[in-house]
């Protein structure tokens, strides 16, 4: 069943085919519409807006359509004042007042439709759901514009802010007008053009430009009241300083139903912008004048939106847009088409989830099937090739039997029953199958999601019992006609059995001398007859061969098994040392029970292997306890090079050996050279005003040295190359003993 998972799980990994496309090539794009707006009605322009007609880049379904909004920024070129009349000034105060109220009115009346008219939101994302809970209006546009609604209301929310603030910085100047010196003249002239400059640019936004996000509706009343003042304070030039541009590139995908597929958009600034103004608060990425996206994925009749922002002092009117260029990287479901098919078929009945549900469990059911008829076809022509009977060819490819296929298919029979009644209580009425679809309706559908595992879970269960079942009746009525054209087969099944009896005793005599747990495995060997299989053996007696085929079933899974446990024990011995180690630490002794993170039954094993591997700390088990005794240093020692971990070790105290131990050579030679070396050391750190060492190292072809020093104690160990690590910090730790 292993080798079936696996492989479905390489075919299914490898059934899509992924591609990637570059960036489409790049040329200019056509205008649709373009138009101005004089906000005011004094015949200058106060913004623009230019659409694109709809294309699609080369190669690809993708159809992108491009918006641009610009709104002109100002400056005073020219100013020339007037004696300002009682009568003017008392007008000039009257039009501000008339100014408050009609851009308060303006402002709470787009406000209100936003939900915003009592409180700001933080960032975009609440921004559009304080807009969507209050208004079915805007619900509508964040379903359709999601990547338009969060910015354009941040920005409606900046200018609000902005142009109220300077409405009510004026106020004083406004209400002494008439005392002003021309240079304080100049200044309200300015903050007038700069009023202007924010109201302009609050009108510039898509909330009231723009056909479908347009919630809003503008007003002129406040932009001619700021005309009238500024003709009644002086005679004021303005000329276009720079442009505030909002681009929105619209992208649709309408005929990926049948693949998944990530788009990536570029777009390139067609004019220099000022520097830091571009600006977005989706994920891009600049390089230069060029803007990437992150990958976005337009389903469906779904929408989306590339949207950024700059400022430049080019006009609309003097700008030719390149059209963006996409990225494709795709996955393709066509291998699907049978889902597809499948989920058509059922989808009559109404059930989403249960039509989902069989598109996914019969295609893998069928793949199943077919998968199995492979292996046979392989396991047959192996048998063949290699001259073994047809008995043995299907008992390789049934593998070991399960004998609860019953159990298996009322368990999987309820479960789909329980999927099925849960099916009717979801509310996806979705009458087609698109992936990206279905993966958000059931990660947003608990009750959906449970239903879908249960039905296919539940099927898949009741398909691998009725295929036990088969495979089965299969192996049994093979074996009814082999054996009677072959008694090989028999005899090979009593040899088989011996040869895997002697494997399993010797496997169990081998792992308990190493005190590892061999309880399941020796329950198998002692309940194997051996003498009456050796009588049957010795007789060629194959009377008894279905009990044999039990019991080499029975033993092979048996050595397998202890294999697998075995492998799986040597995997997590360097964590379970650490793990002793670390409980050993500051303890003089533990008991066994306490290594909780280790099984129960390797615990012994592990906890010997332990005191085996690490003889210099002295360790003994006495029952269920792990006990430290007290080792001299020359025991440690003397332990590390009986492990075969180090060669030798001489150790100093304040400049005189105390210790020299080696497994070949002679000592005093070695201590005499290991006093030279570090009084060389100590020489040639003094010449060079370095610090005392505190290792040092040295590795030839085959071995190594290691001196260490820890306060007054100096040291050094020989060892082999391959084990300079592990030897290196045994001895610190013996060192800490010491």
């Amino acid at each position: 069943m292993r080798r079936i998972l696996l492989l479905s799980a390489v075919l299914m990994v490898l059934s899509g085919c992924v591609t990637e496309t570059e960036f489409s090539s790049v040329s200019k794009e056509s205008a649709a519409d373009f138009q101005s707006f004089d906000f005011d009605g004094n015949g200058i322009v106060d913004a623009y807006s230019y659409i694109s007609n709809t294309y699609s880049p080369e190669g690809t379904s993708v159809t992108l359509q491009r918006t641009v909004l610009a709104s002109a920024e100002r400056e005073s070129s020219g100013i020339s004042f007037e004696n300002i009349s009682f009568t003017n000034a008392q007008e000039i105060k009257m039009e501000y007042n008339n100014l408050v109220e009609s851009s308060q009115e303006e402002f709470d009346v787009c406000s209100s439709k936003l939900g915003l008219q009592n409180v700001q939101c933080p960032d975009e994302n609440t921004c559009v759901k304080i807009c969507s809970s209050y208004s079915p209006v805007c619900r509508r546009v964040s379903e359709d514009y999601p990547d338009i609604l969060g910015p354009s209301i941040l920005s409606f929310q900046k200018n609000k802010i902005d142009s109220v603030n300077k409405i009510d910085s004026m106020k004083n100047k406004i209400f002494s007008v008439e005392m002003l010196s021309p240079a304080q003249l100049e200044d309200l002239a300015d903050d007038l053009v700069d009023l202007k400059n924010s109201i302009t640019a609050l009108y510039t936004n898509p909330l009231y430009l723009v056909e479908g996000p347009a919630i809003c509706t503008y007003s002129e009343t406040p932009l001619k009241i700021l005309d009238q003042m500024s003709e009644k304070i002086a005679g004021i030039s303005t000329i276009d300083k720079e442009y505030e541009y909002t681009v929105l590139i619209r992208i649709q995908n309408k005929d990926n139903k049948q693949s998944y597929e990530d788009i990536f958009v570029k777009d390139v600034v067609p004019a220099e912008y000022t520097s830091g103004s571009l600006y977005s608060t989706q994920n891009i990425k600049i390089e230069g004048d060029a803007v990437f996206w992150d990958a976005v994925r337009p389903y469906g009749d779904e929408t989306r939106y590339a949207v950024y922002t700059f400022k430049s002092s080019t006009p609309p009117q003097d700008i030719a847009w390149n059209k963006a260029s996409v990225k494709i990287k795709s996955l393709d479901l066509s291998i699907l088409a049978f889902s597809f098919s499948v989920f058509d078929f059922f989808i009559i009945s109404g059930d989403y989830y249960l039509s989902l549900s069989m598109a996914v469990l019969l295609p893998a059911v069928i793949f199943v099937v077919i998968i199995n008829i492979l292996l046979f076809a392989f396991f047959y022509l192996r048998a063949k090739l290699e001259k073994k009977s047809q008995y043995r060819a299907v008992k390789d490819f049934v593998g070991v039997t399960n004998p609860n296929w019953r159990k298996d298919i009322i368990f999987g029979a309820v479960l789909f029953l329980v999927g099925s009644g849960l099916s009717f209580f979801t509310a996806v009425t979705d009458g087609e199958l698109v992936i990206p679809n279905a993966i958000n309706y059931i990660l947003t559908d608990y009750v959906g999601l449970i239903s879908t595992f249960c039905i296919v879970f539940g099927g898949v269960t009741v398909y691998l019992g009725l295929q036990s079942k088969i495979k089965e009746m299969l192996l049994q009525s093979t074996y009814r006609v082999t054996i009677q054209e072959d008694k090989e087969a028999a005899l090979s099944n009593l040899a088989d059995l011996k040869e895997k009896s002697a494997e399993l005793k010797k496997f169990i005599d081998e792992l308990s001398k190493e005190e590892f747990d061999i309880s399941d495995a020796y329950r198998v060997y002692t309940s194997i007859p051996l003498k009456k299989i050796n009588t049957l053996a010795e007789k060629k007696d194959t009377s008894e061969n279905v009990e044999v085929m039990k019991l080499l079933n029975m033993v092979e899974n048996a050595v397998e098994l202890l294999k697998e446990k075995k492998e799986n024990a040597e995997q997590s011995w360097q964590s379970w040392e650490n793990y002793i180690s670390k409980q050993l630490e500051d303890k003089e002794d533990l008991y066994v029970s306490t290594l909780i993170t280790i099984p129960s039954s390797l615990r012994l094993w592990a906890v010997n292997r332990y005191i085996q591997k690490h003889l210099e700390e002295g360790l003994a088990l006495e029952g269920e306890l792990i006990r430290k005794k007290t080792l001299s240093p020359e025991a440690m020692t003397a332990a590390l090079i009986k492990e075969g971990l180090i060669k030798g070790a001489v150790v100093l105290k304040d400049s005189k050996p105390v210790l020299s131990l080696l497994s070949a050579g002679s000592k005093n030679i070695t201590t005499a050279l290991t006093i030279k070396l570090i009084s060389y050391l100590k020489t040639f750190l003094k010449k060079r005003n370095q610090k005392e060492y505190k290792y040092l190292m040295g590795i030839g072809n085959s071995n190594a040295f290691i001196l260490v020093k820890s306060g007054e104690t100096e040291s050094l160990i020989l060892c082999e190359k391959g084990k300079f690590k592990e030897a290196f910090e045994r001895w610190k730790q013996t060192l800490k003993r010491f």
